[in-house]
């Protein structure tokens, strides 16, 4: 079974600019990842630095879908001062941000078999470090996933690729049923956690993030918004307060 460590982009995917053809077939990618843990064919992990990006977000509604998503994240990684040594080691063999390399140090220490991520500049910088597992694109990784479970040999060309994530997409929307409103004297926190409950029972949690994100698209790219909130933050800065705040 394949362990995968998302760059945070990664969870975010789901509510940025569906307008951006790019950004759509990566958000169904992504979906596509969420729907293999479900059924548990994949492994996600969930770092400290997943903990940290969640925290800065600011979108606040995004933040609690992250954190709801978090619970499908089989294995966690705590701030340990192994991987800060680590960071600090291939921080000098590329041009990384502190906060990119932090997160491909943790899925280096997590032995993962696979880094995904929406970000082609810190797609090509972890390509030239010596890895244990491999540096792909959600998309590029959902083709190869598909290909494999299917005991297929072929490449997985971008026509067959995007027409199967075409034919996932389908089920985008879920069927509405007539709701009666049985409590009609909860407060609006009341309501949303009733909701929430009511939905990841009927849908799963996969299918319940495509329905809270179809109701929450921003035009946004979280790659350049991640990039601003961490520009100029150095590596000691970030992992100290990922060690003070991390709850696992």
């Amino acid at each position: 079974m394949d362990l995968i460590y998302l760059d945070y982009n990664c969870f975010q995917r789901r509510f940025d600019d569906s307008s951006q053809t790019r950004i759509q077939i990566e958000a169904l990618a992504c979906q596509e990842i969420f729907n293999w843990v479900e059924s548990q064919t994949v492994q996600l992990i969930w770092s400290f630095m997943h903990e940290d990006e969640t925290l800065l977000c600011p979108f606040p509604e995004r933040q609690g879908f992250a954190l709801e998503l978090s619970t499908l994240c089989q294995i966690r990684i705590a701030p340990e001062e192994p991987i800060y040594t680590l960071a600090q080691g291939m921080m000098q063999k590329g041009k990384f941000s502190a906060k990119d390399i932090l997160h491909v140090a943790c899925a280096s220490y997590a032995q993962a078999n696979f880094f995904l991520t929406c970000d082609d500049a810190l797609l090509r910088q972890a390509r030239k470090l010596t890895l244990s597992c491999e540096v792909m694109n959600p998309v590029d990784y959902s083709g190869f996933h598909w290909c494999e479970v299917r005991d297929d040999a072929c490449n997985a060309c971008p026509a067959r690729l995007l027409l199967y994530l075409v034919r996932s997409g389908t089920a985008i929307y879920p069927e509405r049923n007539p709701m009666t409103d049985s409590n009609p004297n909860l407060n609006d926190t009341q309501l949303r956690v009733k909701a929430l409950a009511a939905l990841k029972k009927e849908l799963g949690m996969a299918a319940t993030l495509r329905f809270l994100a179809l109701m929450n698209q921003n035009s946004t790219d979280y790659v350049q918004i991640s990039r601003q909130i961490y520009e100029q933050q150095q590596l000691d800065e970030i992992f100290s307060r990922a060690k003070q705040n991390w709850h696992g």
